[in-house]
């Protein structure tokens, strides 16, 4: 009876761990395993079905732009690419990192026009494990952040520093800028623009988890956080971005939809309240994840414009 026991133990260990291992490259690696598609929920909003038409034509035309390809080397030594689109007689630079799974062009796409209209020049960076920028793995920030930091040394090496710098971040983008301004950015980083971030890696895997795969998160998260460990150096909880944000030195514009299904508007409410540096809350009402420049497209301007004149 005792052997059973034992053996019934370990089995359910081994399957732990193998869920575990599964449900790490779903969530983690560069491209899903084919199980990902069957097994997480669709995350795309849909408030973004009736504006398909208007996205493709806004990409079209930014790929009809004059652009330039940069490149950059990671503090760990992967390639990181990112399209450069300059403006004549540019007053700043807008630095645009695109969510989970996602693109610049995407998620940026509805908003550019007003930025190049306003005389702001673009650095649209691909996120590493994503695009063309090089990495096995997605990391939610933990890493990311650095490569924030290293683009904006960049931006200052190719333009100089005279140009003020502001970075703008949609979901996990958000947090990742977010996370970036605890860093050692150049003075001429002068404001961020933080729309629907979450509040650290581990809260938004358990809540992808326990809403998104069909498997608990008490039965996952810990072979997922050693996994997570193992492989990129770190627990996920490791870095939080309302501990970080703490530490931030520049103004901030935080942005959420209340009708944001995907990352809970509390996470980004933890977030604006533990900020130090001067801060604003944009709640978008009716807006679903990352739709908040759609549903309150003058309430969104009117902050970004005084955030660039602050």
């Amino acid at each position: 009876m005792v052997v059973f026991l034992f053996l019934i133990l370990i089995l359910t260990i081994l399957i732990i761990i193998s869920v575990g291992i599964v449900s790490f490259n779903i969530v983690f690696a560069r491209m899903p395993l084919k199980i990902g598609f069957s097994v997480v929920k669709e995350i795309i909003p849909s408030q973004l079905d009736s504006l398909r038409n208007d996205i493709n034509k806004s990409i079209d035309n930014l790929k009809k732009i004059h652009s330039e390809q940069w490149e950059i080397d990671s503090y760990d030594g992967i390639k990181l690419v990112a399209t450069f689109i300059p403006v004549k007689n540019a007053k700043r630079t807008v630095l645009c990192a695109h969510g989970y799974r996602s693109s610049g062009y995407f998620d940026f796409s509805l908003a550019v026009g007003y930025f190049l209209d306003t005389k702001c020049n673009l650095l649209i960076i691909d996120q590493r494990a994503h695009g063309r920028s090089e990495g096995k793995y997605i990391t939610f920030g933990i890493k990311e952040r650095f490569d924030i930091r290293d683009w904006t040394h960049e931006i200052c090496k190719r333009l100089g520093n005279d140009l003020p710098i502001y970075l703008d971040g949609v979901s996990m983008g958000c947090a990742t800028v977010l996370l970036a301004s605890a860093l050692e950015l150049p003075p001429c980083v002068k404001g961020i623009i933080a729309d629907c971030g979450y509040t650290s890696c581990h809260d938004i895997v358990y809540k992808f988890c326990k809403n998104d795969i069909r498997i608990h998160p008490t039965l996952i998260m810990p072979s997922l956080n050693l996994i997570f460990k193992l492989n990129v150096g770190c627990y996920m909880n490791s870095v939080k971005v309302y501990e970080e944000v703490k530490k931030a030195k520049v103004p901030i514009i935080f942005a959420h939809g209340d009708a944001d299904d995907f990352v809970p508007i509390e996470m980004t409410i933890k977030n604006y309240k533990a900020c130090s540096s001067t801060k604003k809350l944009i709640i978008s009402e009716g807006a679903e994840h990352g739709m908040s420049y759609v549903k309150s497209t003058e309430m969104y301007k009117k902050c970004i414009k005084e955030l660039f004149e602050q």
